[in-house]
């Protein structure tokens, strides 16, 4: 059974919600209280796997609330449920909240939204890696990222094109908009994939205001030069898949997933900095590569945490499945050329590790006899600016 707990003040809301998921009380225990306070003695009494929290409440508000819950129930997946005219206090969750629906929101799309996050969990089986995950504010970014960014929102005659190019290059500020992008924050009609797509709908102001409230910036126990590695690296595959994949994947979202398929490594140099570097220098040492030695010290690769945080997050699924199975595609049911195709492909040949390329996934796909013509295009390209 799945623990799922509601806070709101207003008791007509909680009736409302508790008839119509009625039909959800197989599989999810639910608990419905009308405040802040009552929410943290019941987490006391025993853990919840779902928080699903209003913004306005006296008291103790919706922000006041889920920062406590971070802090003494890190595992608690933290969703806000607020109001459209509520923007400006939602920006103010952003660090505090997982996800983020807006009312007045269908059965349907709370039990969809509730579901797929629990079923995230699959990804990291290890309970306190996944505890550290979901206790993540933010990433760490690249301090010439922060600086850029900073100085450019600071102008009044900056645009959307200047935005786009230095958010671009940075896999941590690009996470933090698509999660916005694709929450109640703001009203789209349709999961937004491409982070082009994203700074578009954003706009200049709600980025500056979730600047603002994320506090980008660099974690004083990354390493500099580890993360500098590893955005550069993301960007050369982003920069070649997008081009190379050009003609049966759509560029943009193409250049979006590879950007974000090594955020697990970010991760670990978030929450586990030391064991990241001892990954690191034994990979260095023996020629291996990352995931391995990472499946032996940890028991889990940092796939499968970037996957676990894209979707805890809110990201959509294909931005999902190709962090998560970038490594082993063949544990996707796809039958089609997709974003993990792009991402598994460009990231092999570039990291000079074409005997690990899955040609079971290859073949099943169609694709098998498009990898010479792949290969040439991908060693072809010339290195991008980064």
């Amino acid at each position: 059974m799945r623990r799922i707990l509601f806070v709101d003040d207003e008791q007509q809301i909680l009736d409302g919600l508790r008839d119509r998921l009625r039909r959800k009380r197989r599989t999810w225990e639910m608990t419905f209280v009308a405040s802040g306070r009552e929410a943290l003695e019941r987490l006391e009494a025993g853990p919840c796997d779902v928080i699903v929290s209003d913004m306005r409440m006296p008291v103790m508000d919706g922000v006041a609330l889920l920062t406590q819950v971070r802090a003494r129930h890190p595992e608690a997946i933290r969703i806000v449920l607020s109001g459209y005219a509520e923007q400006e206090r939602l920006l103010q969750s952003v660090p505090v909240a997982h996800q983020f629906l807006t009312k007045p929101c269908s059965p349907e799309v709370l039990e969809k939204v509730i579901d797929r996050i629990c079923d995230l969990r699959s990804l990291v089986a290890h309970a306190p890696i996944r505890r550290l995950v979901s206790g993540i504010e933010h990433l760490p970014s690249a301090t010439a990222t922060v600086r850029l960014l900073s100085a450019a929102l600071e102008r009044e005659d900056t645009t959307l094109g200047r935005v786009m190019r230095i958010v671009s290059r940075d896999p941590a500020v690009a996470v933090k908009i698509l999660q916005a992008v694709n929450s109640g924050f703001v009203y789209s009609a349709r999961p937004i994939v491409s982070l082009e797509d994203a700074v578009c709908h954003l706009g200049l102001e709600r980025i500056r205001r979730l600047a603002q409230a994320t506090a980008m910036t660099e974690m004083p126990d990354a390493e500099p030069s580890h993360l500098e590695a590893l955005r550069e690296h993301a960007v050369r595959v982003a920069d070649r898949a997008a081009t190379c994949f050009a003609d049966i994947l759509p560029p943009a979202e193409v250049h979006t997933a590879a950007l974000l398929h090594d955020v697990g490594r970010i991760v670990l140099a978030a929450v586990m900095p030391e064991e990241e570097r001892e990954i690191q220098r034994l990979a260095d040492r023996d020629g291996r590569q990352p995931h391995e030695v990472e499946r032996e010290l940890l028991g889990i690769t940092h796939a499968r945490i970037g996957g676990y945080l894209l979707g805890l997050w809110g990201l959509p699924a294909p931005l999902v499945d190709a962090a998560a199975h970038h490594h082993d595609p063949s544990h996707t049911a796809g039958t089609s050329p997709t974003l993990l195709t792009a991402v598994h492909v460009t990231d092999r040949i570039m990291r000079g590790r074409e005997v690990d390329l899955d040609l079971e996934y290859l073949e099943r796909i169609g694709c098998l006899g498009r990898l010479p013509a792949w290969r040439e295009r991908i060693d072809q390209m010339e290195p991008a600016a980064v």
